[in-house]
C-alpha cells in the first residue's frame, strides 16, 4: 500500500492506493469467508492450472449443444401414417379421389419406405450418412418438382457430381410410377452444398416454386 496525491473531483489529496501485490497481501491476511473462498480458489484450481499447463482460463458454463440431425420414424410408423393420411383424404374428398396414377404414386411410397428400412448402405458410407435421389432432396429443399423438370434435374445433378467427384453417383433399383427404375442416390452429408446449388439454379430457371 502506498499514500500518495491523486488527481480527484475535489483536487489533489493524500489517497492510500492498493497495487496487485499488496491486494493479494491483504486478501490473504484476512478471515473474511470471502477472502477464504478466493484463497482456496486461487490453492486448488489457478495455481494447480498454471502449473500443469502454463496458463489458466475459465471453463466455458454457456456453451450450446450442437442440434441433432432429425431422424425418421421406424418403416411402420410410417407406413401407419400414410394409410391413416389416405382413409382421412377418402373421407374428406370421396371415393373417386385417387385416380390410377396416384393410387399408384401411394403404392411406390409404401413400397419405398419397407425398401429403404430393408437396403443396404452403399459401400464405404456409414451409418449417418443420408442418401437421396435429387428430387427427393429438392422436395427436402422446399421446392416442388414437377414431373417435365424432373429428368433434367438428374442429368444436371448427375453431370455435376461426375464433374466434381470423377465417378457415377450410387444407383439403386426403386419402384417409380409402378415401375422398377434406376434412381440415383447421392449422400447429401457429403455433397449437399452442391447439389443444393444445382437445385436452386435449375429451378430458378425453369421457374420451379418453392412449397
Amino acid at each position: 500500500m502506498e499514500l500518495g496525491l491523486s488527481d480527484t473531483l475535489g483536487g489533489k489529496q493524500d489517497l492510500l492506493t492498493v497495487n496487485e501485490p499488496g491486494l493479494y497481501e491483504l486478501v490473504f491476511g484476512s478471515r473474511k469467508p470471502e477472502a477464504k473462498r478466493f484463497k482456496r480458489w486461487l490453492k486448488h484450481e489457478v495455481l494447480p492450472a498454471i502449473r500443469k499447463t502454463g496458463s489458466y482460463s475459465l471453463q466455458k458454463t454457456d456453451s450450446v449443444p450442437e442440434p441433432q440431425p432429425l431422424q425418421l420414424p421406424p418403416a411402420d410408423v410410417r407406413l401407419q401414417n400414410l394409410a391413416i393420411t389416405m382413409r382421412d383424404l377418402k373421407e374428406m374428398l370421396g371415393q373417386d379421389f385417387i385416380n390410377p396414377r396416384v393410387q399408384q404414386n401411394w403404392c411406390d411410397m409404401a413400397n419405398n419406405i419397407v425398401a429403404g428400412e430393408q437396403k443396404q448402405l452403399p459401400p464405404g458410407s456409414e451409418k449417418a450418412d443420408e442418401w437421396m435421389g435429387i428430387v427427393e432432396f429438392a422436395e427436402k429443399l422446399g421446392y416442388k418438382v414437377p414431373q417435365k423438370l424432373s429428368s433434367t434435374l438428374g442429368k444436371r445433378a448427375k453431370a455435376w457430381f461426375v464433374e466434381t467427384y470423377n465417378k457415377n453417383p450410387y444407383e439403386e433399383r426403386r419402384l417409380v410410377n409402378g415401375r422398377m427404375c434406376p434412381v440415383k442416390l447421392y449422400n447429401v452429408t457429403e455433397c449437399g452444398e452442391g447439389l443444393s446449388q444445382i437445385v436452386r439454379e435449375y429451378l430458378g430457371e425453369a421457374g420451379g416454386l418453392a412449397a
